[in-house]
């Protein structure tokens, strides 16, 4: 259920006219923001159900 893992990393990449740009990549783990509001759902005496979309 969509991506599990977090990373943040810079680096750099030619553009289709040879200049130099930065660029920035952005992961994070899902269970950082399913996991808090899960227990905040269930801690409020409702039901957690998870739900997976498909793009």
């Amino acid at each position: 259920m969509g991506t599990r893992r977090r990373s943040t990393g810079s680096g750099t990449q030619q553009d289709p006219e040879g200049r130099t740009q930065r660029v920035e990549v952005f992961r994070f783990d899902t269970r950082e923001m399913t996991d808090p509001l899960r227990d905040a759902v269930v801690g409020a005496g409702w039901t957690w159900r998870g739900v997976l979309f498909k793009l």
